[in-house]
């Protein structure tokens, strides 16, 4: 699993919180999509981004934990169905 236990730790611990980590990792996020042709591109979402996000927040859509829109994020990379449908409109 990307990242390994250490490096989310270390990647934890440098920066000033979990938000500005999801930020970041959602802009990398896009870049990864593109640049590996991965389908379906929310794949990468849980890898980049999900395990850095605070384990209590939940969707702020569909209620479960694990992934919510973040700043920057294009929807075609969210995980959650009901958010797709609701940022394409």
């Amino acid at each position: 699993m990307w990242p390994c236990r250490p490096a989310r730790a270390a990647l934890l611990n440098g920066y000033p919180d979990r938000e500005q980590l999801a930020a970041d990792l959602t802009r990398l996020t896009g870049v990864a999509a593109a640049d590996l042709g991965v389908q379906p591109p929310p794949t990468l979402y849980r890898l980049f981004v999900g395990w850095a996000l605070d384990p209590d927040r939940a969707c702020r859509i569909c209620g479960k934990p694990g992934h919510d829109a973040t700043p920057g994020l294009p929807p075609r990379l969210i995980p959650c169905d009901k958010m797709r449908d609701v940022m394409a409109h």
